[in-house]
């Protein structure tokens, strides 16, 4: 069907997945409000090939705290993006 192939492809890159505010609210928490961090960290997660691979590279390459709450938002729609090309 039509809507399940678009969601598929909008699935595919990552940067679609978040909204206005959570680019604002993770650009400012997690990288400095750095947006060229943020667009790198996003290229380099759409070219990992599992959640696993993801967060390993979140947790232990960026050094992020997987309890702290903005951490744990970003991994949720990570997660979902990697649910959605399954």
């Amino acid at each position: 069907r039509v809507d399940e192939a678009l969601s598929r492809r909008e699935a595919r890159d990552l940067r679609r997945a978040f909204t206005l505010n959570d680019k604002f609210r993770f650009r400012r928490s997690l990288f400095g409000n750095n947006d060229s961090a943020f667009a790198d960290t996003l290229n380099t997660i759409m070219a990992m090939h599992s959640i696993d691979e993801a967060e390993e590279y979140l947790y232990n390459d960026l050094g992020w705290n997987p309890e702290d709450e903005d951490v744990k938002d970003f991994v949720s729609i990570v997660r979902n993006h990697f649910a959605g090309i399954a």
